[in-house]
Order: structure tokens, then sequence, then C-alpha cells
């Protein structure tokens, strides 16, 4: 397989080369590292995993972790370059949490990682997502204390008495540029922090990967129309800045010539313009719906409740809850003999140490069954790898791979790996819907919300063993290509989306035990008969033992053979 090599003077990455995600990372690591960069190609055929990930995969030299996926690859190039420069260090947003969890910033994610890809097969697509976008940037931005930052904004301001003009280059050459614009300030005094950029009045990560994306857009051989951004006012004009601020970095990209790129969308450099062109219009009065993320309500009270619940029970079934399938096993371990990196006690606080082990405990003797010697088992959001080293222990004869969208977790996995030299551990920091290697099991504890169902998806196209246990159910709304209810059963006896938002809500009811155990048995519940769809011979919703160390202790578990405890 042959990698594309990026190496600067203190460090070195290998990629593999794919789709256009990838051209798009090597211009980043251009624009970041300048001159500073080499880049070369070479063979290596070391790692499987190169061949089993979606997207820019990064190999970095001084650790064990394999780094998946357009957006943590991106962070990881501009996080070297500021760990070992000390530049771009404010493009990582409000405490450098931009892109950085799958949830908060699925939107961008999606739109980097799947959409614009495809879209760029097919112009109608694509339109539609430069519509998106030009949109966005009519909207008020969402950051951190908005109405706090505005009011920031407003106490410096200058005197919009004065009509700023001048040439592009010259009326942003001053850092605070939008602050002496007469437009921004009546945005500002409406308590509304206008989208300049992606995230906001400052540039970020997401500003620097959509960037690239525009440029390869304008350069292909779409429409007229598209390729000059002319139907997109404020992307066009978004474009234009984006050039002239960081024009020193781009001229350092190779094939990346400004005049040409700003000749084609039809801005000319050197014309005067006033600096409230660069202002967004943004709609004051855009007021967003809280609960439109949450498709659903919490579940109803009084007699509404009740037939909800009443008419799904009478429709699909009151869900049975069966023993652990292998509780005997449980009842004799031993946390004792185990070594120090595999004893959850040891990483974990004390006054939550004994149910976070007996949390570990149940799903790993769930797994147990499901596994044969020379099988790959998939740890899903596997955070500091406390099921899938006691996992990797257990199965000596299987290789443990442990997935997580978050790297400081991994980090920590991957020092306990090396403090107990254990060799059958393969570290993927990437998300869920990026793995696309085979594998014969997977396994999740308390995996946040609609991130059950991806895994549950990726399962099911893998034809996989899976043992899950779900966490936040009232929590769907991060769900891509995934609608609810997923059953035929529940489909057939016409479970709407919203009665089922609203179980999901009631499955994370606080106040009634019963209640929420009843939803949650139907969420699973209709989970399992979707892998019935699917083809899954055995299955079993069980509970933890005891059923006291977690609120969410249901457990699902889906076989094509039979389930025997071990």
């Amino acid at each position: 397989m042959e990698l594309l090599v990026l190496e600067s003077k203190s460090w070195r990455f290998c990629c593999n080369l794919s789709e256009i995600t990838t051209h798009v990372l090597l211009k980043i690591a251009e624009f970041s590292f300048c001159d500073s960069l080499t880049v070369c190609y070479e063979k290596n055929e070391s790692s499987p995993f190169l061949h089993g990930l979606k997207g820019p995969t990064i190999l970095e030299s001084s650790t064990n972790i394999i780094h998946a996926g357009l957006c943590n690859s991106t962070r990881l190039v501009i996080q070297n370059l500021t760990l070992h420069s000390g530049a771009n260090a404010n493009l990582m947003g409000f405490k450098g949490n931009l892109l950085k969890s799958y949830e908060s910033m699925c939107d961008w994610r999606l739109l980097f990682e799947q959409q614009l890809p495809t879209a760029m097969q097919e112009e109608e697509q694509l339109w539609d997502c430069l519509s998106k976008l030009n949109h966005q940037f009519t909207l008020p931005a969402v950051v951190f204390n908005s109405c706090g930052l505005a009011k920031k904004f407003l106490k410096q301001c200058k005197s919009s008495d004065v009509d700023v003009k001048g040439t592009l280059r010259e009326l942003l050459c001053d850092e605070n540029w939008f602050l002496r614009s007469s437009n921004f300030k009546t945005i500002v005094e409406t308590g509304v922090v206008p989208n300049i950029f992606c995230c906001g009045p400052k540039p970020t990560i997401v500003d620097i990967i959509l960037l690239f994306y525009i440029a390869e857009i304008v350069r292909k051989p779409f429409s007229c129309k598209l390729c000059s951004l002319s139907e997109f006012a404020e992307l066009r004009r978004w474009f234009s800045v984006m050039l002239l601020k960081f024009e020193e970095n781009l001229n350092n990209v190779k094939s990346f010539s400004i005049p040409d790129l700003l000749r084609i969308v039809d801005v000319e450099e050197s014309s005067v313009i006033s600096i409230d062109w660069l202002i967004a219009s943004t709609d004051t009065g855009y007021k967003r719906n809280p609960d439109q993320a949450n498709q659903g309500r919490w579940l109803p009270r009084g007699d509404k409740r009740k037939d909800i619940l009443s008419a799904t029970l009478d429709s699909v079934g009151t869900p049975v809850n069966e023993q652990h399938p292998n509780l005997e096993w449980m009842q004799a371990f031993q946390w004792g003999s185990l070594p120090d990196h595999v004893n959850v006690g040891n990483f974990v606080p004390l006054k939550r140490a004994e149910r976070k082990k007996e949390q570990v405990l149940n799903i790993v003797a769930a797994c147990l069954p499901l596994c044969r010697p020379g099988y790959t088992v998939v740890d899903f959001c596997s955070g500091g790898g406390h099921v899938g080293l006691l996992l990797a222990h257990l199965l000596p004869d299987c290789r443990i791979v442990l997935l997580d969208n978050k790297l400081e977790s991994l980090q920590q996995a991957e020092a306990r790996v090396e403090q107990g030299g254990v060799s059958n551990v393969q570290l993927l920091h990437c998300s869920i819907e990026q793995l696309q290697m085979n594998f014969e099991v997977g396994v999740s504890l308390h995996a946040c919300g609609a991130s059950t169902d991806i895994v549950l998806s990726v399962c099911f196209r893998h034809k996989a063993h899976f043992a899950i246990c779900p966490c936040c159910y009232g929590n769907i709304r991060f769900a891509q290509n995934v609608t609810h209810p997923r059953s035929g059963l529940f489909k057939r006896a016409q479970v709407s989306t919203e009665h089922f938002s609203s179980l999901t809500k009631g499955a994370d009811n606080s106040s009634d035990e019963k209640l929420r155990e009843i939803c949650m048995n139907l969420v699973d519940f209709d989970r399992l008969e979707e892998a019935k769809d699917v083809g899954y011979k055995y299955s079993v919703l069980t509970k933890m033992h005891p059923a006291s160390c977690s609120p969410k202790n249901n457990i699902i578990i889906a076989s094509f053979d039979p389930i025997q405890p071990i």
C-alpha cells in the first residue's frame, strides 16, 4: 500500500491515499507548515487498519494510535503546528474544542466527511450543500456567551458615522477590521454576533477546511454559476476574505493561486469597496427552537402518557428481560487476580470504583460467549479502555480494537497498554462510521444516545455479533441515516416517530423508575427486533447484575449462533 508521508522538523505522519479528503488534508498541512513540510510517498503494508478506515488515516511516528477522518487529522496537524511553533493557537475555538466532539459539531463533521465528498461527484447535490452553507452565514453565530460577546464588541466598535472604504486588502489589514463596520455595529446592538466566518467573527479550523473544499469546487468543471459562486453572495464574500486573510500561508500551498481564484469568483482585489460588504447580512430576528434538535418532548403526563404506553405495549407486546446469559461466570470472577493495568479500580475514583467494575464485568460477561479464537472484537466508544483491556486479557487469541473519538481517552488507554505490555490491542481515534474493516464482535458500554444506534448499524453492515449497553436514550438527535422506530414490528404497529421519541425521553426519566424501565425496554426491544429483521438468529434483552450498578442497566445481545454461557 502506498502512503503519503508528511514530514517536518519535529514530527512525521503517514497518511493513506483516498478520495478528496486526503487531498484537502495535504493542502491544510502545506498551509500550516509552509516550506518546512516535506512530502513524499513510500510503500507500507504494516498496518491493515489503513485499509479499513474511511477518509485520511494518519500513523503518527510517536504513538501507537491511528487517527482517521478529515476532522481528526486536521486537528492533529494544526495542534502539532501550535505545539512546535505557537502559531494558529486560536483556530481551535473556545477551549480548543472545535470538531473535537462528534456530538457537539456533528453538522460540520457530517459536511466535511460525508456530504461534500459525495456532492463533489454530483452538481445538484453540491448546489444544495452550497445553498445551506450560504444560508449559514446569515444566521446568528452560536458562540459561548453570545450576549456578553456582543456587548464587548459594541464597546469596541468605532463611530458608525464614517463610511470606511478601501480595497479588499486594505480593509483586512487590521486584525479587528470588522469593528470599523457600521453594519457590524448595527447587528451587535441587537445582542447578536454575526457569522463573519463559519463559527462567528473570527476564523477557525472549520474555515480552514472549508476554504480548501471551496477552492477545489471553483476550479472544477462545474457550471459557471456554481464555480463563480455568483448565486451564493455570502459564501463568495467569505471566500474572498479568507483568501486574503491567510494570503501568506496560502502562497506556500502548491498549485494555489489567489489571483486566479479571485478572478474565478469575480472579485477585484484592487476595487474600492465599503467595509460593510464584508459583513454578512444577519437575520437578527432568527430564534433557534430549543427542542428542534431533540426530535420529541418528554413523555406527556396523565391520560396521554397512559395512552401512548398502553397503545405501544398492546401493539408490539411487553418486552421480557431474561437472566444474564453468563451470570455464574460473573459471580465467580475475582478482580484481585488481574494485573494492575487491567483492574478498573486502579483508574476510577474510589467512590465510583465498585459500580464501574460491576458495569464493566456485566458487558464483558455478555460479550465472552460471542467470541472465538482469531476473532476481531471492536470496543466502540471505548474511553480509557476498561472494557477492551479486560477483554484483551481474557481473550489473548483475539484482536481487540479500542475505538473512540476522544483522543485524551485513547492516550490513557495507550499508557495502560504500554504498562501491561499488551500485544493484541489496537487503538483507533475516529468516529464510529469511519470503521470499514471486517470484525466479528462489537461491544459497547454506555455509548451515548444515538451512538448506540450507529454502533448497531455498523454491526449489521458487517454481520457482527454484538453486546451493547445503551445510554442517554433521550439523546437521539445526532443519528444520521437512522430513522425511529427502527424495526418492522414497530412500524407495522404504526408507532409514530413522535411517540417513539416520547418513549426515548421517558427512558431518561429519573423521577419514575417504573416508567423509565418500561420505556427503556421498549426502545431496546425495537433495536433487537431490527436485528431479527436483518438476519440475526438469537437475541437477548437482559439487565446488569445487580441492576443497581447503573440506572441505564439494559444489555442487548444478538448473534447468528446460539448464545451459551462459558
